[in-house]
């Protein structure tokens, strides 16, 4: 089971620590319950370099907590302007490994954003533990259905096969506006055409 944690709060030291320290009993809980996901916030001017070693820090610390409750760390390729290229997220992954279970919880979609989600499947490889997925509108600059954007399905697959990638693949996206029920077959039915 991984546990998708990552610091959220960068500004108040007091709060980021009490936020964290919380995270002991959300480890725990989260063995429990199944998965809990907190995305990192990058401010804009923000020292990188200062992120950054916060950022190692903070996973490195609840990676800590983590192992203690025997549950992996999964960190997301989320769309906060931090860990720019699979090259760099493997540099970061590297660097908090020690601390515990460290993983990669790679989301095609946002792959996207900065590059090739098939150059990032090959990059991440064995760091990959879960992968979710949501197409790309390159002219509207958001995320839509799978096979309703840009993002080359077909490069996807044959990478997360060619790496050996045979774990969860869940669907992030947003129920429709209209008659929402009928979202979670249609889009079961593309995963299925996609990934069986």
């Amino acid at each position: 089971m991984g546990v998708s944690l990552v610091e959220r709060r960068r500004g108040n030291p007091k709060t980021r620590y009490r936020y964290r320290a919380g995270d002991g009993g959300r480890c725990g809980d989260a063995r429990r319950r199944g998965d809990t996901h907190r995305p990192a916030v990058i401010s804009p001017g923000a020292d990188y370099d200062a992120d950054y070693d916060r950022a190692v820090e903070s996973v490195r610390e609840i990676a800590g907590y983590a192992a203690d409750a025997d549950v992996g760390v999964a960190v997301e390729n989320v769309q906060n302007d931090f860990l720019y290229s699979p090259r760099e997220f493997v540099e970061f992954l590297e660097a908090v490994e020690d601390a515990g279970r460290v993983s990669a919880y790679f989301d095609v979609g946002n792959g996207f954003r900065w590059g090739l989600p098939d150059r990032w499947i090959r990059g991440l490889a064995d760091w990959i533990s879960k992968v979710h997925i949501k197409d790309w509108l390159t002219d509207a600059h958001r995320p839509t259905y799978p096979l309703q954007g840009d993002i080359d399905w077909e490069s996807v697959v044959a990478a997360l096969s060619d790496v050996g990638y045979d774990g969860w693949i869940s669907a992030e996206i947003p129920a429709y506006n209209a008659e929402p029920h009928r979202m979670p077959p249609d889009v079961l039915d593309t995963m299925r055409y996609l990934f069986e």
